[in-house]
C-alpha cells in the first residue's frame, strides 16, 4: 500500500467528543445486549427442538467445567467436545476448543456458578475492564472509540465472548507503553498468554523501540502463567492444545468456520471461492502492503500514534480473526485519533469511523447459507487506507479567532 502525501491539508472541525444523548443510548444498548445474552444462555439449554443453538459462552462453560473436574484434555478432542455441546443444547454445533489450558483455568470458577450469573459476571467484567483501561489510555477519545465499536460491543455482550478481555489487556499494555512503565506493560502483555496469536505485534513493537525490560517482564509473566497452568492441569491438556491447533489450520482450509463473521482478508478471499493457497497469498500480499504503508506514514508521527498503527495492524495479521476481536483495533484507534483529528474534517473522520463500525456488523445479517461473503475485512482495509492517506498529510493549520472566548476543544456528535 503506497500512500502519497497530499499537497494541501484540509481544515475543519474534528470530532473529539460524544454527546450525552448518544452516551445514554449506548448504555441502553449495552444493558439490553447483556440481558439478551443472559436469556439466550438459558433458553439454548436442553433438548427442545425449538430451542436456539448454544453459542460461544456455552463452550466456555463446558471447558471450565471440564477443567474444574480435572478432565480438561477431553475438550481438545474434537468429537468429544462436539458431543458435550450437543448434550448441552440438544443440537449439533461446530465449536472446537482451541484455547490454551490457561484460559480453561480462568473459566473454571465461573463454571461453578448458575449459567445466567456466570454469563453476566464474565461479560460485564470483561467490558468494564476494557472501559476503564480505555479511559486510562485515551480519556478524551474513549467514548468516541466505544461508539465506533458499537456492533462488536453488542456481539461480545450478547454472546459472552472474550474480545473485551483481550482488548483490555491491549489497552493496559498500550497505556504502559505510552507512559514508559515496563512493569505494568510486561504484566499486561504476559497475560495475553491465554490468546497468544493476538500478542504477536507486541514483541516486534517493543524490540523496535528498544523496550527490552518490558519484553523480559512480559516473557517472564507468560512463562510463569503457562508453567502454573501446566502444574495445575498436567501435560495432557497441553498435548491436546497442540493437536487442536493443528486441526484448526485444517478446519480453516476446509472452510468449516463462519467466514462471513471473520474480518481477515484470507476469509474474504475464501468466501468468494478462491482456493486456500490463493487466499493465503492474497492475505499475505495485502498484509505486506498495509505494513509498508503504516511504516512509511508512521515515521512522521509521534510515538503513541506509531504504537497505535502497530496495534491496528493486528487485525490483518492472522487469517483467524473474528468480528468480536475488534476491540484491539479500537485500542490502536484511540492512539491514532488525535493525529487524525488534526488532519480531517468532522465529515471525513465520521466516514472513516463509520466504515470501521460497518466492518464489525457486515457479517451479522447474512442468513443465506449458500453464499455468505466475508466483506468485513474489505471494509476495514478501506478505512485503514483512508486513515493512512489522511495521516500522510501535515496537520491542518487552524486559525484562532481574533477575539472572544476560546472555542470548544471538540465538536460534539449525536446532537442535531
Amino acid at each position: 500500500m503506497n500512500v502519497q502525501p497530499l499537497d494541501e491539508p484540509k481544515a475543519g472541525p474534528a470530532v473529539l467528543e460524544v454527546s450525552w444523548q448518544l452516551r445514554a443510548a449506548l448504555c441502553v444498548c449495552w444493558i439490553a445486549s447483556l440481558a439478551m445474552g443472559a436469556v439466550k444462555v438459558v433458553t439454548a439449554l436442553g433438548r427442545d427442538p425449538g430451542r436456539p443453538l448454544i453459542f460461544d459462552f456455552h463452550a466456555f462453560m463446558i471447558a471450565g467445567q471440564a477443567t474444574w473436574a480435572g478432565h480438561m484434555a477431553r475438550v481438545y478432542d474434537g468429537q468429544t467436545m462436539l458431543g458435550l455441546e450437543q448434550q448441552a443444547g440438544g443440537h449439533p454445533v461446530f465449536m472446537p476448543w482451541n484455547y490454551p489450558p490457561l484460559f480453561g483455568l480462568v473459566l473454571a470458577p465461573f463454571a461453578q456458578l448458575p449459567m445466567p450469573l456466570a454469563f453476566c459476571l464474565f461479560a460485564s467484567a470483561c467490558f468494564g475492564l476494557f472501559f476503564l483501561a480505555l479511559r486510562r489510555l485515551a480519556p478524551g477519545f474513549a467514548w468516541l472509540v466505544l461508539a465506533t465499536l458499537g456492533p462488536c460491543t453488542i456481539v461480545n455482550l450478547a454472546s459472552g465472548q472474550n474480545g473485551f478481555l483481550t482488548g483490555a489487556l491491549f489497552a493496559l499494555a498500550a497505556s504502559a507503553f505510552v507512559r514508559r512503565k515496563p512493569g505494568q506493560g510486561g504484566v499486561a502483555i504476559g497475560a495475553l498468554a491465554f490468546k497468544p496469536h493476538m500478542a504477536v505485534v507486541w514483541p516486534v513493537l517493543l524490540a523496535i523501540k528498544g523496550r527490552w525490560a518490558t519484553i523480559a517482564i512480559a516473557g517472564a509473566v507468560a512463562v510463569a502463567l503457562t508453567g502454573a497452568s501446566f502444574l495445575a492441569v498436567g501435560p495432557e491438556p497441553f498435548k491436546g492444545f497442540v493437536a487442536a491447533s493443528g486441526q484448526m489450520g485444517r478446519n480453516m482450509a476446509a472452510g468449516y468456520y463462519m467466514l462471513h463473521r471473520m474480518t481477515s482478508l484470507y476469509a474474504s478471499a475464501r468466501s468468494f471461492g478462491l482456493p486456500t493457497g490463493v487466499a493465503m497469498t492474497v492475505h499475505l500480499a495485502v498484509l505486506a502492503g498495509v505494513l509498508t504503508g503504516m511504516v512509511r506514514v508512521g515515521r512522521r508521527l509521534p510515538e503513541p500514534a506509531q504504537a497505535g498503527l502497530a496495534i491496528m495492524s493486528t487485525v490483518f495479521l492472522s487469517p483467524y480473526f473474528y468480528d468480536y476481536d475488534q476491540p484491539l483495533f479500537g485500542v490502536g484507534l484511540a492512539l491514532v485519533l488525535p493525529e487524525l483529528a488534526a488532519r480531517t474534517t468532522r465529515r471525513e473522520l465520521g466516514f472513516m469511523l463509520a466504515a470501521v463500525a460497518a466492518s464489525q456488523a457486515a457479517g451479522l445479517p447474512m442468513s443465506n447459507p449458500a453464499f455468505r461473503p466475508s466483506i468485513g475485512g474489505l471494509l476495514l482495509l478501506g478505512a485503514v487506507y483512508l486513515m493512512l492517506k489522511a495521516l500522510a498529510q501535515a496537520p491542518a493549520r487552524r486559525e484562532a479567532p481574533a477575539a472572544g472566548p476560546a472555542p470548544s476543544a471538540a465538536a460534539a456528535i449525536g446532537v442535531a
